[in-house]
């Protein structure tokens, strides 16, 4: 069965306007949201017809977010092909601290999927980061293979 676009736009505002709101109502100050936003907020992150979604604006400005993608408006960047056009519906926000913090973003084409990769990189300060006690476990083929056998015994 085909979902009207118009209950797809609903559920979108919906979780803009309600869910997000409270699962963000701790306030971190270091935020980061990514994904398939399934939208476009300016003209140049289409092809097509442009109908910005106010929901995700309203979220952006309000949790007071920046765009991780600096798109130039001469030559933009879109992570999503079809028969109908372009458009950029993946997206990161991040929040001024981080962007101070961004080392560099890249699109990178994704063989298995219809969307291409975002991938964002970015330093943490040390102090900020929270360590827990854990365990880590080492794929056991790995003493198996004689060139990590040689490096581990040279060090």
């Amino acid at each position: 069965m085909h979902y009207p676009e118009r209950a797809r736009k609903f559920d979108r505002e919906h979780f803009y306007n309600a869910e997000l709101p409270y699962l963000l109502q701790a306030g971190p100050e270091d935020l980061l949201i990514g994904g398939d936003f399934n939208c476009v907020l300016h003209p140049t992150d289409t092809t097509g017809h442009f109908q910005p979604s106010r929901a995700l604006m309203e979220t952006v400005r309000r949790l007071v977010l920046q765009d991780a993608w600096k798109q130039n408006p001469s030559q933009p960047t879109y992570m999503h092909y079809s028969t109908n056009g372009a458009a950029r519906l993946d997206h990161i926000y991040i929040s001024s601290d981080l962007q101070c913090s961004k080392m560099g973003i890249e699109i990178i084409p994704a063989a298995f999927m219809d969307h291409y990769t975002v991938t964002l990189c970015i330093t943490m300060n040390g102090t900020h980061l929270k360590r827990a006690r854990g365990r880590w476990k080492m794929e056991p083929l790995l003493i198996t293979d004689e060139h990590l056998k040689r490096r581990i015994s040279s060090e």
